[in-house]
């Protein structure tokens, strides 16, 4: 009881800082609140080791495709250049 009195009474000096934040920030703010819901669910039906060797692949996936899509990017002109070069042939 105590915590929602407490919780209620703080909620508009939160509401403030939270729109000092800049919109980037909110932004990582979210995707780490969304990442550690994923790992509570997880570990409700998983157990906590299962969780946490979920949790591990996700991550290794995210890191493989922040890689690939550099990757990508990068090679995107040269791609360009040689669709061009086999248009003019």
């Amino acid at each position: 009881m105590v915590y929602v009195v407490l919780l209620l009474l703080a909620a508009p000096f939160i509401d403030s800082a939270i729109d000092m934040l800049p919109t980037w920030l909110l932004l990582a703010l979210l995707l780490l609140a969304m990442w550690i819901a994923i790992r509570f669910l997880a570990a409700l039906v998983l157990g906590q080791e299962g969780a946490s060797h979920m949790i591990g692949i996700l991550a290794a996936d995210i890191v493989r495709g922040v890689i690939k899509l550099g990757l990508f990017l990068a090679f995107l002109p040269f791609r360009a250049l040689r669709y061009a070069w086999r248009a003019t042939r």
